[in-house]
């Protein structure tokens, strides 16, 4: 066991205390899992992440530190002499790393023949509910391809570098793909193709649904907001940017609505000045006024942004299957909007209060605990925002966090609103 050890310190210092596990089918592991879940996965054959970036040196010897036979067990001496072994060759050839190419295989549109996006893993970058995020880099004889090309803005530091989301056990109804990928807007992610991963990142046969988009390298909103104390003018900045974004999809003639805004779904460049939304995997549409859920699972999301009615959609039943109305819809954007404006205003965090005033504990592994103190009267803490954001604007974010969904403001008027502040 000492050795297996070994291995997670190394892996640990190779992603800077970021390391991950997979299943013994090679599909990375959650990282809010519960406990005994993750415990019965490491029995059952799951095993530390080691990337595909990582040195040679290095992946060799976790591969042979994770070894579960007994038979193929390293003692400390035929360590040793391996460590030894590829440092002399380490000095003789050139410093490589372990680059493995992959591909996604995608149409663009339904009727196109099946074509194929040549790749290198590059790292984890980020980790939800639906899938594993990572770096990707193209190809060099891919650079050129109009799918890349859609995705590489002018302010892109590394031109052939992309965002891979790799779902985990889920596919996309081929009319709920064909209109993400037409979405195109300045303030959101750019989504530019989806297909089937035959290999997983450790180079395993692995069939996956993977997602490529662009890549925003400055990080996510809600670590900004935790790293900085954002201004005044900071926090209107980015709200234009993202009432915009809202608006494009509550507007459209096939109306959409997010479902899951907050800081962590709003994605940076690499100078920070522009934010996108991204996460679209579970949108909702509206057709003919009623709620259709487009996305992949209902009891997903995080229950702290979750709108009233969105808290009742989510968790107020345990039949999956049941038909009732959803009471979902724009207005649950709305709210979450408001949200993310208190994450701004609060570091990257924000509170709930009691009916009675009093500051109350939101535990997100137990969402049903919160549906019933938000339907006794719990509401989010918004004292801190009229003393950082002033009194007109602090009064158009209470309008966004009422209760009633109807009462709330329409995206349009927040984007009137907020555009007069900003100019």
């Amino acid at each position: 066991m000492d050795i297996w050890s070994l291995g997670c310190v190394v892996l640990d210092m190779l992603t800077r205390g970021n390391m991950q596990h997979v299943n013994r089918d090679g599909i990375l592991l959650d990282d809010n899992l519960p406990f005994p879940d993750w415990l019965e996965s490491m029995q059952n054959g799951g095993k530390p992440f080691i990337p595909a970036s990582a040195p040679d040196i290095i992946y060799g010897l976790c591969q042979r530190c994770f070894e579960r036979d007994p038979k193929d067990y390293l003692t400390a001496k035929e360590l040793t002499n391996f460590i030894v072994k590829e440092l002399k060759y380490a000095r003789k050839a050139p410093s490589t790393t372990n680059t493995m190419m992959s591909y996604l295989s995608y149409q663009i549109d339904p009727d196109d023949e099946e074509q194929k996006f040549a790749f290198e893993w590059v790292k984890v970058i980020g980790n939800g509910g639906y899938g594993m995020v990572f770096s990707v880099k193209a190809k060099e004889s891919d650079i050129n391809n109009r799918v890349i090309t859609r995705g590489v803005k002018d302010y892109s530091q590394d031109k052939n570098v992309l965002a891979l989301k790799v779902l985990h056990n889920a596919e996309f109804v081929v009319e709920k793909q064909t209109l993400l990928l037409q979405l195109e807007h300045p303030a959101m992610v750019k989504y530019l193709a989806i297909g089937r991963l035959p290999l997983g990142p450790n180079g395993e046969p692995n069939p996956q649904t993977g997602v490529l988009m662009e890549y925003c390298e400055g990080g996510t909103l809600n670590a900004l907001s935790q790293s900085i104390e954002l201004s005044q003018a900071d926090i209107l900045k980015y709200l234009r940017q993202i009432v915009s974004a809202v608006h494009y999809l509550h507007e459209r003639p096939l109306p959409i609505f997010h479902g899951d805004i907050k800081g962590e779904n709003i994605f940076l460049t690499q100078n920070q000045a522009i934010c996108k939304l991204g996460d679209m995997e579970n949108f909702h549409i509206l057709v003919e006024g009623k709620t259709n859920v487009g996305g992949l699972k209902a009891k997903q999301g995080t229950p702290i942004h979750m709108s009233p009615e969105m808290l009742v959609y989510a968790f107020g039943t345990d039949d999956e299957d049941q038909v009732f109305p959803t009471g979902i819809g724009r207005a649950s954007d709305i709210w979450s909007v408001g949200c993310t404006v208190l994450e701004m205003v609060g570091r990257g965090q924000f509170q709930y209060k009691t009916a009675d005033g009093e500051a109350m504990s939101v535990d997100s592994n137990k969402p049903n605990k919160f549906l019933r103190q938000v339907t006794c009267g719990a509401y989010p803490d918004q004292s801190d925002a009229e003393a950082r954001l002033g009194s007109r604007l602090s009064q158009v974010l209470a309008e966004c966090l009422r209760k009633n969904a109807e009462e709330r403001p329409r995206v349009a008027r927040l984007v009137q609103t907020v555009g007069e502040w900003h100019n």
